[in-house]
């Protein structure tokens, strides 16, 4: 359960109009992963909300040349702490609390998710390109799930 709707607030990362919701709060990261890895054919995107312009679930599916299909599933109503990322051959490959679960606590005042993503951003997946055409990349693969996704209404 996002923070945002357990505590009640009312702020943009709630909104989809104001840059939040669950795709542009949440799903951007999961684009610019994907883009990163050379997914970059949105096959389909939705979004479900009980409340106009507060998208609390998305579901999508993305390609790449030669990649294996993508299917991805976010809620943040959901009453389960769950992250998890699977395959049809293997089954669940990670299945933890939520993606930065298995790094230590121990890092004083520093958010614990500072750590993997300097590590991440460090690596040399990122060092092989310049980082502005990543930037580009990882743009359109978000301006195509936008252009793609459907809004649903479930209340």
């Amino acid at each position: 359960m996002a923070h945002h709707f357990s505590m009640n607030l009312r702020n943009w990362k709630r909104f989809h109009d104001s840059g939040g919701g669950v795709l542009r709060f949440y799903g951007i990261h999961m684009i610019a992963f994907l883009s990163t890895l050379g997914y970059n054919n949105v096959i389909s995107s939705v979004l479900q909300e009980a409340n106009p312009k507060e998208p609390y679930t998305w579901k999508a599916s993305i390609s790449g040349d030669g990649l294996p299909t993508c299917h991805l599933m976010v809620n943040c109503k959901s009453s389960k702490d769950v992250f998890d990322i699977g395959n049809a051959k293997f089954g669940k490959i990670v299945s933890s609390k939520d993606p930065f679960n298995l790094i230590s606590d121990d890092f004083g005042q520093l958010d614990r998710r500072v750590f993997m993503l300097t590590k991440t951003l460090n690596k040399d997946l990122y060092r092989e390109y310049k980082i502005s055409s990543v930037y580009k990349s990882i743009n359109n693969l978000w301006k195509e799930f936008e252009r793609v996704t459907k809004v649903v209404n479930i209340s």
